[in-house]
């Protein structure tokens, strides 16, 4: 036996085994169970199977080593041939088959491993397969218990249906008469119902006859007696109500002529008052004109009961003026509002929304203890961009200025006054051409302008001057009755 020969003996068993592996590969199926190699159908061995696997395995086993016996007599009968390329062909021999034998053995106790493994997993699944048998065994006795009682239960219950069907059977046809004899006594009734709403409208028409009849009846008697009663009454009455009649005429009659009496006496006081207060209005303004005193309180009233209300115009306001919400206040403030062809630019005033044409008017400005205003009327076509505050610019006002009291004539006339005013109220009669200036807080006189034909609007106006600490001037509100 040479070298090539012991070759081949180790490449057959070593191609030996990789066929029976790929044998195995090839013909086998995967099974999830385990990850176990096995043939289609073929199911886990018993443990008789696996000993006879174990003795298989066994003889393969020793056969090997028989081979590799065999291998190492030829490499010694071998040793002796003369030649060093003999043996170290022999060396790598024998290296080369102790590597494989190694190999071999290590692939082999692999195996062996893997196979008990799976030969335990297959125990456990033989088990698992046997008890879910057993379990399936008894599902299908009870099963078939089950549905035999069911069958039985399920016949009872025919044999209930037929009975009820049976039972509903005569109910219905119960039913059935029932109705028939229903729907014939709705027809009778229904024919008996009709004809007597038939007979229940005559005797309703009958009786609504009668009512009628028996209503004018009660009338007329009623009406008769009534009359009866009144004559029996007028005829016993008659004379003595006259009587009674008579005496409480003659008693009103006196009366009236008293109340006549009294309102002749009153027409004449009053036309000759009338006569008084015309006669003032006409001429005593005029006489008044440069003349202080105290008004009458009949004179007072009249005035005052022209009373306009006044609120002012924030458009006109001068640009250092500030003007309540009410419109009833006006103060000077060292703000500057935005600049208007409406405002006053050289004098710190300020005029009224409304404007009269015609008839009396009368307004308060309550002026305080401040040492400068002006109060009084600015015609309509007044210029406001320049700053001359007298009649023929269109200004009748009452001005304090630098403690000096003075109206706004052409040229300007000053006045002395007894007391200074706290509140003033200004007048106009547009009709008569007068404008006149009071003393409210002593009912007095202060000055007029008479004999204008004015011909154009006039608005009340006011001037606070330029002081910050004088407070604001206050439209005041006028009482008619003081």
């Amino acid at each position: 036996m040479d070298g090539r020969y012991t070759n081949i003996e180790m490449n057959f068993a070593n191609d030996h085994l990789q066929k029976c592996s790929m044998s195995c590969e090839q013909k086998t199926e995967y099974s999830h169970v385990g990850e176990l190699c096995t043939q289609p159908g073929f199911e886990p061995q018993s443990t008789s199977g696996r000993e006879s696997l174990y003795r298989r395995t066994m003889v393969v086993f020793i056969s090997l080593w028989i081979i590799t016996l065999i291998i190492l007599g030829a490499v010694l009968s071998v040793s002796f041939l003369p030649g060093s390329g003999l043996q170290n062909e022999m060396t790598d021999l024998q290296r080369m088959t102790s590597s494989s034998i190694l190999e071999i053995q290590a692939r082999l106790e692999d195996k062996n491993k893997q196979l008990e493994t799976k030969n335990r997993e297959n125990s456990n699944l033989i088990q698992e397969k046997s008890g879910l048998q057993n379990q399936l065994k008894e599902l299908q006795m009870r099963t078939s218990n089950n549905i035999s009682g069911l069958q039985v239960q399920l016949e009872d219950k025919n044999k209930q249906l037929e009975t009820k069907n049976r039972e509903n059977s005569n109910l219905i046809q119960e039913k059935s008469g029932l109705q028939n004899q229903l729907k014939e006594l709705q027809m009778r009734t229904s024919n008996n119902i009709s004809g007597l709403q038939v007979q229940l409208e005559d005797k309703n028409k009958q009786l609504e006859t009668k009512n009628r009849e028996n209503s004018n009846l009660i009338q007329e008697k009623s009406g008769l007696q009534n009359q009866l009663k009144e004559l029996q009454m007028r005829t016993s009455n008659n004379i003595s109500g006259l009587q009674v009649q008579l005496e409480d005429k003659n008693k009103q009659l006196e009366i009236k002529n008293r109340v006549i009496s009294k309102l002749i006496l009153q027409k004449f006081d009053l036309q000759n008052e009338v006569r008084e207060l015309q006669t003032i209005a006409e001429d005593g303004f005029a006489k008044w004109t440069n003349k202080q005193g105290i008004v009458r309180q009949e004179v007072w009233k009249w005035i005052r009961k022209a009373a306009a209300n006044v609120i002012l115009d924030p458009r006109t306001a001068h640009r250092n003026l500030t003007v309540s919400e009410d419109g009833k206040q006006v103060t000077f403030s060292g703000g500057l509002l935005p600049d208007s062809p409406l405002r006053f630019s050289n004098w710190y005033g300020i005029q009224g929304k409304e404007s009269f044409s015609s008839g009396r008017h009368y307004y308060e400005v309550q002026v305080g203890t401040r040492g400068c205003f002006s109060v009084g009327f600015v015609k309509e076509s007044v210029e406001k961009m320049k700053y001359t505050v007298t009649s023929e610019s269109g200004f009748l006002m009452f001005i304090l200025e630098k403690n000096v009291y003075k109206v706004s004539t052409t040229p300007p006339t000053s006045l002395s006054l007894n007391e200074p005013p706290n509140n003033v109220g200004v007048y106009v009669d547009y009709d008569k051409g007068q404008v006149s200036f009071y003393n409210v807080g002593t009912r007095s006189h202060i000055y007029s302008f008479t004999g204008y034909n004015f011909s154009e609007k006039l608005y009340p106006a006011v001037n606070s001057c330029n002081s910050m600490t004088s407070g604001p001037l206050i439209i005041s509100p006028v009482s008619h009755t003081a």
